[in-house]
């Protein structure tokens, strides 16, 4: 199994990080939206991750304190694009506490449509990939996306979809002082706010064909984005 390394340090508002790893990817790259949107102009956003349940080993240095990495699961992900999309609640689970060999990546979404002042959205879309003893479940087609319901505020989000042979429900949540509030800039002028917190909660029930309904929990190391128009919130906003 081949083995990849990234080391580096950021330093700002008088805090320090430094990190020395090695991780192994044993599974091929997710592609999180349909094959052929990749070649398209639409969506302007788009992302691969191309490490599910990566393992990593290494040191992490922070402030001057060292925490080992020892095994730990993760992932690699790349975002490309033109502009960040307008709306979305987005999250990532590499393992449940009671399943460690499931990844799940999801997002909410809508998009404005036309000049800005025309005020004019698309419908909200779901749109999910799944992969779970040995499978992967895509929820991902425009009709699928349509279909799902979901709901998402400032710190929690409900979602269900269903694919041909798979169902899906789960929620995610974390309390005000688990996220952080990050500007990102976007290509096109001005930048989003983003709510940001890597210590969310993931509750999934999963009903596959056939077998009886499994409910898995992700307590900690959830990756999940928020991001409003109108960006209301008592989060503090991180400066860069």
């Amino acid at each position: 199994m081949e083995q990849f390394s990234l080391h580096g340090q950021a330093t700002g508002q008088g805090h320090n990080i430094k990190w020395v790893l090695q991780y192994t990817s044993p599974q091929p790259p997710l592609l999180f939206l349909p094959k052929a949107l990749y070649d398209t102009k639409l969506p302007a956003a788009k992302s691969v991750v191309g490490s599910p349940l990566a393992r990593f080993t290494g040191t992490l240095e922070v402030d001057g304190e060292t925490v080992e990495i020892d095994d730990w699961l993760g992932s690699q992900n790349h975002n490309w694009g033109s502009k960040h999309t307008d709306e979305y609640a987005w999250g990532q689970v590499s393992s449940f506490d009671n399943d460690q060999d499931i990844f799940l990546e999801i997002i909410t979404a809508r998009v404005n449509i036309g000049p800005k002042f025309l005020g004019l959205r698309s419908p909200w879309m779901t749109l999910a990939v799944l992969r779970i003893d040995g499978e992967e479940f895509t929820f991902n087609s425009v009709v699928q996306s349509l279909k799902a319901h979901a709901h998402y505020e400032q710190f929690s989000w409900r979602f269900r979809s269903q694919a041909r042979n798979c169902r899906i429900q789960s929620t995610i949540a974390a309390s005000p002082q688990a996220f952080v509030a990050l500007p990102y800039r976007n290509p096109p002028g001005g930048q989003k706010l983003c709510l940001n917190s890597k210590i969310a909660t993931c509750t999934l029930r999963i009903q596959k064909a056939g077998q009886p309904p499994r409910k898995l929990v992700a307590k900690t190391v959830l990756p999940s984005k928020f991001s409003q128009p109108d960006n209301q919130h008592d989060v503090p906003v991180l400066r860069t």
